[in-house]
């Protein structure tokens, strides 16, 4: 599934749609992958505001000091943050 967005996003977000119990529309979700403002990487990319947040509310415990605490470990060598 290696670069699907890219190829075709109808595809991808039918794929998306079938493997999730979702209550978005298949449009809904075409409208997030055709957003500029929205980058799709299997990398994650500033993702520090995010668990800053989720650690300021209570949703974590303890506070990530890396995007490497919570991704995959062959993930490890790329340039995510």
């Amino acid at each position: 599934m290696d670069g699907l967005i890219e190829r075709d996003k109808t595809l991808a977000a039918r794929a998306y749609l079938a493997e999730e119990s979702s209550k978005l529309s298949e449009a809904d979700v075409l409208a997030l992958l055709n957003n500029p403002d929205i980058t799709h990487s299997f990398v994650p990319y500033n993702t520090g505001v995010i668990t800053d947040f989720m650690h300021r509310v209570g949703s974590i415990k303890n506070k990530p000091a890396s995007w490497r605490d919570y991704a995959f470990s062959d993930l490890h060598g790329e340039a995510g943050s």
